[in-house]
């Protein structure tokens, strides 16, 4: 029995066929338990629990199935995604915090709009429709929002007026800009642009923004200061224009505005301003442009007036200005040697930001004393009779000296002089830099800061 078995099995391994190639196969490994045991342990212990090992397989099958899955809606999503459904997802916070309380800046405080939201002139498209289209009306808004907050209709916005008044004193500048001559005295408001015979004819409305006062504001040095608004430097900004185009019959409109009438005309409001509003350079420097440009005129009854006392309190009792002393009621001559003769005796830096402007408008009348052509034969009999002003502008005097601080060399090599601040009054020659652009230039300043 035990030769015939061994004749059967090696007849089977004789028949067995052999690999393609001439290569032989791998010997089988017997399988027995050990050998399972030492390949991998879980398979010999899930050999011995035959229903663990199926369960096992399965949550193995399930998971690879849920990963593939994940996998491929991940990719049908990013597939389907466009750039700004990532910028989407990627701004949404879980934890999402309230915004910080934003801290009204200096420009916010003293009412000139703020540096961040353009409210300081800058021109938009909500506030003035395209340059291109010339019958758009400039004036009227302007008109209406006055009435609207001078009646209490609705509550003051120096802002949004000042924006509609900034508007129309763009246009007016520009105008001004592309004057090569003055248009002499025969030319007629006839002549002028629309837009301009209108902000001519609205003027009365016009000067009771003047009196549209701003909370007085706190600084940081706990000083109540009175706030100038955006709406009341856009509207000095509008009458310096105007007296800048030269013709008498816009003179003579501007001499006969008041801002209340039969108490207080509309350059000695102006006029006013510059006294009490120190820190306000963007008011300060149109106001000179005013008072230095009426100064100029030919036209009498529009300086005529600043020769008189009076007019201090009455802007006052206006609201145009906070109050002022009993000695500050006097003629423009004695407020601007009062206010220079003090300055004089302060070191550089300790004064007033007024003083520079006070100085410009002393500078000017000094100028028109000598000036012997019958316009100003008033303007230089009052100054010659005036004993403080003639101390003042006497040399020596405290005009002298505070002219000679401003226009003194400097130790060392000269610098280069760029625009000074009577360039940027006006007093320089030209219109110099209009309150709009200083308010602009501040303002990104403050901004940058």
């Amino acid at each position: 029995a035990e030769e015939a078995a061994t004749t059967t099995r090696e007849a089977e391994e004789a028949e067995e066929p052999v690999a393609p190639g001439g290569t032989e196969e791998t010997p089988a490994v017997e399988d027995t338990a050990a050998n399972d045991a030492e390949a991998s342990p879980a398979t010999a212990e899930a050999s011995e629990d035959p229903s663990g090992a199926e369960g096992a397989a399965a949550v193995q099958d399930d998971e690879a199935t849920d990963e593939v899955d994940e996998l491929l809606a991940v990719g049908e999503n990013l597939a389907g995604m466009t750039l700004a459904d990532v910028e989407g997802e990627a701004d949404v916070d879980e934890n999402p915090q309230s915004a910080p309380v934003k801290t009204p800046d200096v420009f916010d405080r003293m009412g000139y709009g703020s540096s961040e939201d353009g409210d300081g002139g800058e021109r938009t498209a909500a506030d003035v429709e395209s340059d291109d289209d010339d019958d758009r009306d400039l004036v009227a808004p302007l008109v209406a929002a006055i009435r609207r907050a001078d009646s209490g209709e609705e509550p003051l916005s120096p802002s949004s007026i000042g924006a509609k008044a900034w508007a129309l004193s763009y246009e007016i500048s520009g105008f001004v800009g592309t004057l090569d001559a003055p248009p002499g005295v025969d030319a007629t408001i006839d002549e002028l642009p629309v837009f301009i015979r209108n902000a001519v004819d609205a003027l009365p409305t016009l000067a009771r923004a003047l009196a549209l006062a701003p909370e007085p504001v706190n600084t940081q040095r706990k000083i109540l200061i009175p706030a100038a608004g955006a709406h009341r430097v856009a509207i000095v900004e509008i009458i310096a224009s105007l007296l800048e185009i030269g013709i008498a019959g816009v003179d003579a409109a501007v001499a006969a505005t008041e801002v209340v009438p039969g108490e207080l005309a509309l350059v000695p409001a102006v006029a006013a301003m510059l006294f009490t509003h120190v820190q306000g350079s963007p008011l300060l420097c149109v106001a000179t442009r005013v008072v230095c440009t009426a100064l100029q005129s030919p036209t009498e009854a529009l300086w005529e007036p600043l020769l008189a006392g009076g007019w201090a309190s009455a802007a006052a009792a206006a609201g145009v200005t906070p109050a002022v002393e009993p000695a500050d009621d006097g003629n423009l001559q004695t407020r601007v040697a009062r206010a220079a003769g003090a300055a004089v005796e302060l070191k550089p830096g300790c004064r007033e930001c007024n003083v520079g402007f006070v100085l410009i408008t002393a500078t000017t009348m000094r100028d028109l004393e000598g000036d012997e052509d019958p316009p100003h034969l008033a303007l230089r009999e009052a100054l010659e009779n005036d004993a403080g002003w003639q101390t003042f502008a006497a040399e020596g005097g405290a005009l002298e000296r505070l002219d000679s601080e401003r226009s003194g060399g400097l130790c060392g090599p000269k610098p280069s002089r760029g625009m000074s601040l009577m360039d940027m009054a006006g007093g320089g020659g030209g219109v110099g830099m209009t309150s709009q652009e200083l308010l602009q230039v501040l303002q990104s300043l403050s901004a940058q800061r």
